[in-house]
């Protein structure tokens, strides 16, 4: 009897744990910004847009976020969001683009794409669009859906699109602070920013472990029909143990 009721507690909460995901924050340049219940954020430091040409990923279409700042480190694109739910781990998902004329760690770069959350360096990204691609270097988890292509309106360079979503740096960081920000900077030396060097994101989404303040809200999520066969299987067999005792 008790292992029946270790079995089914632990079912529950496989459940509870299954249904507790979800999405805060999501924005894809193109109007639609939406938060989960009770979050707040006054939205990216840099706003600025473009339009994505037509093609290439349901990901990076409409427009997008661009960052052309010069410097190094060039000016960040930060946003902040506020008033968190009770939560351990947080991840980044985007579709990023890199533009124009990156020379990674060539003789011309280096050209490195920098992430910060809450301040703390989490990764980078050193890329190159020249042929001598030594030495450039990318997380684990991305999927890259377009190299070599012309994937904005600036059509005398090349460009590549990677989905950044699972990106190893940017997903299930331990986290439990009710604010949470994120910074995205582009440095180098010979980092050149204006309409020679630039970056790109849209579909962005942010999505924690916690069920307050979820935009879509799963903490009723019924458990699946089998789980619920199985658990009436549990208790029938309670039962017809019960009755053996009393018999």
């Amino acid at each position: 009897m008790f292992q029946l009721k270790q079995a089914s507690a632990a079912l529950l909460l496989a459940a509870a744990t299954t249904a507790s995901a979800g999405t805060i924050y999501s924005n894809d340049f193109d109007g639609n910004e939406v938060l989960g219940t009770g979050i707040t954020t006054s939205g990216f430091t840099t706003t600025a847009t473009e339009v994505a040409a037509t093609g290439y990923a349901p990901d990076w279409s409409g427009n997008y976020l661009v960052n052309r700042s010069k410097g190094n480190p060039a000016t960040p694109s930060s946003i902040t969001l506020n008033n968190l739910g009770l939560h351990s781990e947080v991840s980044f998902g985007f579709s990023l683009g890199l533009l124009e004329s990156w020379d990674g760690p060539n003789k011309w770069g280096p050209d490195s794409l920098d992430f910060y959350v809450d301040g703390g360096w989490v990764g980078s990204i050193l890329h190159s669009h020249s042929t001598n691609t030594t030495g450039t270097s990318y997380p684990t988890g991305i999927t890259f859906l377009a190299q070599n292509a012309e994937i904005n309106s600036n059509m005398g360079w090349s460009d590549t699109l990677i989905d950044m979503t699972g990106a190893s740096f940017l997903t299930g960081l331990a986290h439990s602070a009710s604010s949470l920000t994120l910074s995205i900077v582009a440095s180098g030396v010979n980092w050149q920013g204006g309409n020679d060097e630039a970056w790109g994101i849209d579909n962005f989404v942010v999505s924690y472990d916690g069920q307050q303040g979820v935009i879509t809200d799963i903490s009723a999520v019924p458990l699946p029909a089998a789980a619920w066969l199985f658990l009436t299987a549990l208790g029938g067999l309670a039962g017809f143990s019960r009755f053996k005792k009393q018999a």
